[in-house]
């Protein structure tokens, strides 16, 4: 018997482009950004001042510069985007949180209410946004020293450890890091973040296949990875299963039309 060949990582498509005009956001898509946090480093001072406290306060309590200069950056960047978003002023913008301390908008006046999450990796970031659907979506970074068959083998399920392991290097760690990012954005879109049995659900035994349908608790969801840039894995998972991406990339120019 022919033995099957390993089913290798691939990604849907995505084409990330820098808008000419900034875009509204309508009732059945999910806008992703995508940024280089360094590139708006003349817009500090600016990204600064739209903080709240208590994320000043956080950036006193960051040790490394970079680091810090990243969060601020980071902050700022959603701030802005929200205001744009929702059209309220950046200082207008009032977050509340879940149990496990994930963030939300009250709904807007006339009803809508502005789903959002992001997250970074070194110094790239990506934002996703809706309207009243939940979202989830990670981010890592290529390369990474990680021990892909230990912890597959130890948190994710059987079928997910399987399809990493049969990969050789480097494929190996490119899987492995896709299905973390679908394993944590899975995690966000619920409101857990990690804190959740990762083997409870199998997001990615199928590394060949970038979209998946997947029911929960009587709720539909639908999953998409991509690949921001060749040094990067990216997923998204977003309720419902009518809406459509749409892909942009934020530079220092459109941050500059926020």
């Amino acid at each position: 018997m022919t033995a099957l060949s390993p089913v290798q990582p691939h990604y849907a498509a995505a084409v990330w482009r820098s808008p000419v005009k900034l875009h509204e956001l309508p009732e059945h898509a999910v806008h992703l950004w995508v940024t280089d946090l360094d590139s708006h480093k003349a817009h500090y001072a600016q990204l600064y001042e739209v903080l709240s406290e208590r994320e000043r306060q956080r950036v006193e309590r960051l040790q490394v510069t970079t680091v810090a200069d990243r969060y601020v950056i980071s902050r700022g960047v959603l701030r802005k985007l929200l205001s744009f978003y929702t059209g309220l002023a950046t200082s207008e913008l009032k977050f509340s949180f879940g149990s496990l301390g994930k963030p939300s908008l009250p709904a807007l006046p006339d009803g809508r209410v502005l789903s959002f999450n992001n997250t970074d990796s070194r110094e790239l970031a990506i934002y996703a946004f809706s309207w009243g659907r939940e979202l989830g979506v990670d981010l890592e970074r290529l390369p990474r020293d990680v021990r892909a068959e230990r912890i597959s083998r130890r948190r994710f399920t059987v079928a997910e450890a399987d399809a990493i392991t049969a990969l050789e290097e480097p494929l190996r760690t490119e899987a492995f890091l896709g299905c973390w990012t679908r394993k944590e954005a899975w995690g966000k879109a619920l409101g857990v973040g990690i804190r959740y049995a990762m083997d409870s659900i199998d997001l990615g035994s199928e590394p060949d296949k970038p979209e998946k349908l997947i029911t929960h608790n009587d709720r539909r969801w639908q999953l998409l990875q991509v690949r921001p840039d060749e040094n990067s894995i990216a997923c998204l998972i977003a309720e419902g299963t009518t809406w459509s991406p749409c892909f942009w990339q934020l530079t220092p120019s459109t941050l500059s039309r926020l």
